[in-house]
């Protein structure tokens, strides 16, 4: 899959992604010439050697300006600091503070699972009385309740996967193409296949229309 760099910036005057999926077709197929940015390398900053693509008068591509940081004394201490605290972690210094926070964590399961137990107890002694209390019952709801909440915690951190389009992700944008690439094929094979004179005369569809963008396979 040729991976097409200016596909959200194509000129096209309509910003709607069906038009600009028939301009990148158009492309592909060699009825349109466009410039491509990756060709475009920047070599220096004052004398800007510009490569073309396909003969195409090449774009200037500005080059952002790093202001350089002095680096103060400030700063080096910072460094210093900061490689000490490093070192004093490789020793193993942390690991004895994380295995004792364990050990912690162990234990207080291990108590509220007792308690627990406790309460069960009690609940079965009372039924088997014939006292049923209601808000013993719903404590022990909560706290099964609470628990589930701690266990989950973690994967919090994590966010799920989801299907939306990420703003900087390659994958997820030629994705997107192939799929506008596949309906196209179908709703305009006149397109692709007339010479490029007669493009316009295809393109007086309007954008706004409906148009079967479904692929029939």
């Amino acid at each position: 899959m040729f991976d097409w760099v200016g596909f959200e910036t194509a000129p096209v005057s309509t910003t709607s992604v069906f038009l600009k999926a028939i301009y990148y077709i158009a492309c592909r197929r060699k009825y349109i010439v466009f410039r491509q940015r990756r060709h475009l390398q920047v070599y220096d900053k004052k004398q800007q050697l510009r490569q073309t693509f396909n003969g195409v008068t090449p774009v200037r591509v500005k080059k952002k300006r790093r202001r350089r940081r002095r680096k103060t004394r400030r700063w080096r201490r910072r460094r210093e600091k900061r490689r000490k605290e490093r070192r004093k972690t490789r020793r193993g210094r942390r690991r004895g503070q994380e295995k004792r926070r364990k050990e912690r964590r162990r234990w207080k399961e291990r108590r509220r699972r007792k308690e627990r137990r406790r309460k069960k107890r009690r609940t079965k002694r009372k039924r088997r009385r014939g006292e049923e209390d209601g808000k013993e019952e719903e404590e022990e709801e909560d706290e099964v309740e609470e628990e589930e909440e701690e266990e989950g915690a973690h994967l919090s951190t994590f966010p799920a996967r989801t299907n939306r389009l990420a703003a900087g992700s390659r994958i997820s944008k030629n994705r997107r193409i192939t799929q506008i690439e596949t309906c196209l094929r179908v709703a305009f094979l006149p397109i692709l296949t007339t010479p490029r004179d007669h493009i316009k005369m295809q393109m007086h569809i309007h954008p706004s229309s409906s148009l079967p963008l479904r692929s029939t396979t």
